[in-house]
């Protein structure tokens, strides 16, 4: 496997840095299909079993990049990004790759991305998808069916403090979620509606849940299933396990849960991107 790292930067100058990651080898003359990672809320790239499962995609035969959007870096901690920030980033991701401003680029496809998304990246995905033509398949893990995420308590400290700390899972470190966030979304609430956009979406999804997920409840995915086109759609629900299949961060390791994940992911992507040998 070849790993290369890279930066771009966004329209507010702020950098949105990760990694490629390449099968071995020059991968044919027709280029190599990507998939793309969109991280869970307040999780960075590296979290749990990310790099793990872009690992054994590569082995597939695809090209994985994760990347973490960019944020207003804070003295105290990083911010989390808005919604209108993750679909932008994404963007800039999905078109550094195709005009090969990434190393590593040139031997990809430009035209042929898989998304993958966790949690609130699960509803970023879906979102850009419905307007990227370039993307041609979408898995998501525990997605939301809505990025209102708050109850009125949070909501009102927000908008009295300016901002909501939460500690990111397993790594000590605390995330901001900031009055801005709260504010993007009250301002586009039909953009961000994925009940609204999902019946435009035309490309192969699986929805993938835990159906004792407390954190985002097994009950969104399958509202998700029924807003999409079921000729396209799936909806996949592991029995006896939660919102990341029981893995942790730092990672221990693939468990049952994770090592069928991962086996799916490959399998719909080898079935809907261009190249891939997985099942």
């Amino acid at each position: 496997m070849i790993e290369e790292s890279f930066s771009l930067t966004d329209r507010r100058h702020l950098a949105v840095q990760g990694e490629l990651r390449l099968p071995d080898g020059e991968g044919g003359g027709m280029g190599v299909p990507v998939v793309v990672f969109v991280n869970g809320l307040i999780l960075s790239r590296d979290w749990g079993f990310y790099p793990f499962l872009a690992e054994r995609l590569v082995e597939c035969g695809f090209a994985c990049l994760t990347y973490d959007s960019s944020s207003g870096a804070l003295e105290s901690a990083p911010e989390e990004a808005t919604v209108s920030d993750e679909l932008e980033d994404l963007g800039v991701v999905l078109d550094g790759i195709a005009e090969r401003r990434i190393p590593g680029a040139e031997r990809c496809l430009p035209d042929a991305f898989g998304l993958f998304g966790h949690g609130k990246g699960g509803s970023v995905a879906l979102l850009h998808a419905v307007q990227d033509p370039r993307v041609r398949t979408v898995v998501t893990l525990a997605a939301c069916s809505t990025f209102d995420r708050f109850h009125p308590g949070e909501i009102a400290r927000m908008d009295r403090e300016g901002h909501l700390e939460v500690p990111q899972p397993g790594t000590g470190r605390v995330v901001r979620i900031s009055k801005s966030y709260l504010d993007d979304l009250r301002a586009n609430r039909h953009r961000f509606s994925l009940e609204a956009a999902l019946p435009s979406l035309r490309v192969p999804v699986a929805f993938i849940h835990g159906e004792e997920d407390h954190i985002v409840g097994v009950a969104e995915s399958e509202a998700l299933y029924h807003w999409s086109d079921k000729e396209r759609a799936r909806l996949i629900v592991f029995e006896k396990t939660g919102h990341t299949l029981g893995a942790v961060h730092p990672f221990e390791g693939p468990n049952r849960d994770i090592d069928r994940f991962a086996r799916i992911c490959a399998s719909f992507f080898s079935e809907h991107l261009v190249a891939g040998s997985c099942a």
